[in-house]
């Protein structure tokens, strides 16, 4: 009885830290779309922001993502059972907060020239970006075999 009690509160934990840490995201994307109106979103990756002034808010934000989708993915495979559990997703899933942690350390190139980080962000980047749908279909699809 105990154990389960402890188990919930921690799994409350993670819900709370998996929210906490997206809005972090973005909320300091929403800024930076103010304080660099240089960069265009639309037409522009976001990993710009990470270049130049302000540079740091968009590393910060990736860690706040981080720390949002690490605890979501201890926090599903705590509360959801073993047959509703998808280890493939949740893997994916750490990945791509991994992945978007590295890509946050690493600056995108911005020019013509191709540098070390700029291909280590890139690469990642795209883990990140392709890791994420499939993680949440193969999460959903497995979810329902949890009462």
């Amino acid at each position: 009885m105990m154990e389960s009690q402890s188990r919930a509160r921690l799994t409350m934990f993670l819900a709370l830290l998996a929210l906490v840490g997206i809005a972090v995201k973005f909320l300091t994307i929403a800024a930076l779309h103010f304080l660099r109106p240089d960069v265009n979103p639309v037409l522009e990756p976001i990993s710009n922001y990470g270049v130049g002034p302000y540079g740091f808010l968009l590393t910060f934000a990736d860690i706040g993502s981080v720390v949002g989708t690490l605890a979501l993915v201890f926090g599903l495979y705590l509360g959801i059972w073993p047959p509703g559990r998808s280890y493939v997703g949740l893997f994916l899933l750490g990945l791509c907060g991994v992945s978007e942690l590295l890509a946050g350390i690493f600056p995108i190139d911005v020019g013509g020239e191709a540098t070390t980080a700029g291909t280590i962000h890139n690469i990642v980047g795209n883990i990140s970006f392709f890791c994420f749908p499939i993680a949440a279909i193969l999460l959903s699809l497995r979810m329902g075999k949890d009462e």
